[in-house]
């Protein structure tokens, strides 16, 4: 799923001096491609970047043809429902409407959905659910992003109001579990990316190391940054 992040206020909580128009030059290196939001970052000023470096979110949504696309369409499309919700006071997500798979073209004007190449050429199936009834798409205002976590009735009483026949096939949740258990985000030891002097993000990562050792302790093996090989 496309929940992209751009220009938020949350990120000087993790990476306090880091400024968003350069933020690229950690989450497009071997370091950055270490972190979730590293992974998730798509830069629409750096979208050549983006696409050699980024080593998760250009292959999900099939930009990047691998020998998982065909899985990817083809998981995402067995849904019997596609759900979205997002809405203008998310305060984390932004563009907001990226909860939707819209986001910025290089001015910053924000494309909706319907309007983008992932919708338009069906790349991962989104098309094919919206012709069948499938995709539905939720704008709930006056929510913060950690009130989905905090409160989960917010996004289950949105999604109890729509009428539609219960699944006979596996949940989204099953299915979506499906999608991405085949995707295997290691960044190779020989993988090449630019070379970018990171003495002033050094700070950065530590608060990178300590934000995930406290935030989810059993991630911390997975996602520790050996800052010590930069």
């Amino acid at each position: 799923m496309e929940l992209l992040i751009f220009i938020a206020s949350f990120l000087h909580l993790i990476f306090p001096d880091l400024a968003a128009k350069t933020a690229y030059e950690l989450f497009y290196s071997k370091v950055g491609q270490h972190t979730s939001v590293g992974n998730y970052w798509n830069d629409p000023h750096k979208q050549d970047m983006y696409l050699k470096f980024s080593v998760f979110l250009p292959y999900i949504n099939n930009e990047i043809i691998s020998g998982n696309s065909t899985d990817f369409k083809a998981a995402l499309t067995s849904l019997d429902k596609f759900i979205l919700i997002g809405g203008p006071n998310d305060g984390v997500i932004t563009p907001w409407q990226s909860s939707h798979f819209g986001y910025y073209n290089d001015s910053l004007d924000v494309i909706p959905l319907n309007e983008r190449k992932i919708y338009t050429s069906d790349d991962i199936g989104l098309k094919t659910l919206a012709d069948h009834g499938k995709l539905i798409i939720i704008v709930k205002p006056f929510v913060h992003h950690l009130t989905w976590h905090t409160n989960p009735s917010e996004s289950s009483s949105s999604i109890s109001s729509l009428e539609f026949e219960t699944p006979r096939n596996p949940s989204p949740p099953q299915v979506v579990q499906q999608l991405t258990s085949h995707i295997d985000v290691q960044v190779p030891d020989n993988a090449s990316f630019p070379q970018f002097n990171c003495d002033g993000l050094r700070g950065d990562i530590n608060e990178i190391e300590s934000f995930m050792s406290r935030s989810d302790p059993g991630s911390e093996a997975e996602y520790h940054l050996q800052a010590s090989k930069l």
